[in-house]
């Protein structure tokens, strides 16, 4: 049961680990399910709208039953978005493009 885990952390002194485990079993039940975790920042707050099209928008692209967002505000973006889900990175900011635009800039100029 969870009491004698959580014992048996403390008697071999991995207490500290508890926090990652909980992670891992957690991404272990999401993995089962077929959700998938999006990590969204924003230049300004999503407004309930945008959340719900951002959600129908990456479940069809990931193929996940269900998308759970964890949003928050990033000013430095300067506008648009940018989402996280595993190792893969969606950036859609501003600051992404500027920053792709001065790539190929540097790139094509010699």
């Amino acid at each position: 049961s969870a009491v004698r885990f959580l014992m048996v952390l403390l008697d071999r002194s991995r207490i500290d680990l508890l926090e990652s485990i909980a992670e891992k079993y957690l991404q272990m039940v999401y993995d089962f399910a077929e959700i998938k975790i999006a990590q969204v920042s924003s230049a300004i707050p999503l407004t309930p709208d945008q959340e719900l099209d951002l959600i129908s928008r990456l479940r069809n692209r990931t193929g996940a039953k269900e998308i759970k967002l964890v949003t928050n505000v990033d000013k430095s973006l300067l506008g648009g978005l940018k989402v996280q889900i595993g190792s893969n990175v969606i950036d859609l900011s501003l600051k992404g493009q500027l920053r792709e635009l001065a790539t190929q800039l540097d790139t094509n100029l010699f």
